[in-house]
């Protein structure tokens, strides 16, 4: 049994400037994003980021190391949004203001060359659970140069017990030294088919929140096959408003129970003044961009509840 891992492994040995890409900023009137690194300055005081206002912000930029002492440092960003008001539940509501900050934590390190120039990378290896001992490990075969941006591997896990594991990499550069081993956590899981087929699903369940143990989950009819497509309803009136986990699982003919898939939702109260709740009456989409509030693309329905 093989198991495919890509990596791809971004390098700073040394140098002034790391890059950094942001994350999508999805929201209304987004006019600022700024950054500052361990310590907040205050809304506002961090160091600007140049974006075009009022639009999905997808960027990325440069921040100086140069000044950072070495070791783990913590790289925060955040957005602000011009404030806007909308109307809910007939008040006026004013939305907007800074978001709250996004941080990822980054190590910085100081490779001294002697002609200036960043070290090649030369050779890599991997192991898995236990750590041999540098240079002891798998071969990852790589091209040298400064910058390793993909390398991609396949490793053998018939010999390892069902359940969890944790795959470690590392490289080494032209000067002998090692990076620091980084690790992905994987899940081998056994499964016996006696005549060379799949064996068929039988049964399946839900349930809300906490798990009743295998067996004692809402029923869910299933046709029994290799494979299982279905739908089901669920009725949410005895849950309280507020945050759910709904779990799904299902059961093959061998009698072995599949991992619970969770899918979370929000179930909200809504009452009008004479305790009844009121029609739907308008629907709307757009794409991307928000329009505004009752300038969306109209969705015809009748008015339900």
């Amino acid at each position: 049994m093989n198991y495919h891992m890509p990596f791809r492994l971004y390098l700073l040995l040394t140098g002034m400037l790391l890059c950094f890409g942001a994350s999508t900023l999805r929201a209304q009137n987004v006019s600022k994003l700024e950054y500052f690194i361990d310590v907040d300055p205050g809304f506002g005081s961090g160091i600007n980021v140049t974006v075009t206002p009022d639009t999905v912000v997808a960027t990325s930029f440069q921040f100086n190391v140069t000044a950072l002492t070495q070791g783990f440092h913590n790289l925060y960003f955040r957005s602000f949004v011009n404030p806007y008001q909308v109307i809910a539940d007939g008040k006026t509501i004013t939305k907007g203001g800074w978001s709250l900050s996004s941080v990822r934590t980054f190590y910085k390190e100081v490779l001294v060359a002697q002609n200036g120039a960043l070290p090649n990378v030369t050779a890599g290896e991997f192991y898995v659970d236990e750590d041999p001992g540098f240079g002891k490990a798998t071969n990852i075969p790589v091209t040298a140069g400064t910058d390793i941006t993909n390398a991609g591997f396949t490793f053998e896990v018939t010999g390892l017990a069902v359940g969890f594991h944790n795959l470690y990499v590392r490289f080494k550069d032209v000067g002998g030294k090692w990076s620091s081993s980084h690790v992905r956590n994987f899940y081998k899981e056994e499964v016996v088919i006696g005549n060379g087929a799949t064996s068929n699903i039988t049964a399946g369940e839900f349930f809300m929140d906490a798990d009743p143990g295998f067996g004692k989950g809402n029923a869910i009819s299933v046709a029994p096959g290799a494979t299982a497509s279905t739908n089901f309803t669920i009725d949410i009136t005895s849950l309280t408003a507020g945050f759910h986990n709904l779990h799904m699982r299902f059961k093959d003919a061998t009698g072995k129970w599949s991992l619970a898939s969770i899918r979370n939702f929000y179930k909200e109260q809504i009452l009008s003044g004479n305790t009844t709740v009121a029609n739907i009456t308008k629907g709307e989409y757009f794409i991307d961009s928000d329009p505004g509030y009752g300038q969306g693309i109209n969705i015809p329905f009748s008015a339900f509840w």
